[in-house]
């Protein structure tokens, strides 16, 4: 519920205009509020970064399904789903694996919010890593099934 967020985490409901953008459409967005948060609408990672908190947004089931996304069954909602919780999960560990540590022996420095944006920013490289090799890998699977196809036959007539 909008209200619901927009009460618990001080935001106004213009603030969660930009993480509502179309989730099909991929239009990367940053948008630094002054003192307020910094919005983070990236393909399959939303979130808002406030001074000591980090809000991840991950849509709705029923809000996808029964609205006008292009998204015409559950199987690919289901692994849209899935992408964004790999995401979160993903920051998660990445700002516990190098802030946490770093917070306890008390030799970080970096403001929570500029930590956050970096990990955010580190998520997205890693997706697009995660989507060219498997678009790599579905490059290379079709290209040896065509040339499994290619016989000295089929060569001869394109010879002739």
């Amino acid at each position: 519920d909008r209200a619901q967020v927009c009460q618990q985490y001080s935001l106004e409901p213009r603030d969660l205009q930009k993480i509502d953008t179309d989730i099909i459409i991929n239009v990367p967005i940053i948008d630094v509020r002054q003192n307020r948060f910094i919005c983070f609408s990236f393909r399959r990672l939303r979130s808002l970064v406030q001074v000591d908190r980090s809000i991840f947004f991950v849509p709705s089931a029923e809000k996808i399904l029964r609205g006008s996304s292009g998204i015409k069954d559950t199987i690919h909602w289901e692994r849209i789903a899935r992408a964004y919780q790999r995401n979160v999960r993903y920051a998660y560990e990445l700002y516990n694996k190098r802030f946490i540590t770093d917070q306890l022996n008390n030799i970080d420095l970096m403001p929570f919010e500029l930590r956050v944006t970096e990990i955010n920013l580190e998520t997205v490289a890693h997706q697009l890593e995660l989507k060219t090799t498997e678009l790599l890998n579905e490059f290379r699977q079709i290209r040896e099934q065509a040339y499994a196809r290619i016989t000295l036959g089929s060569l001869r007539e394109l010879a002739l």
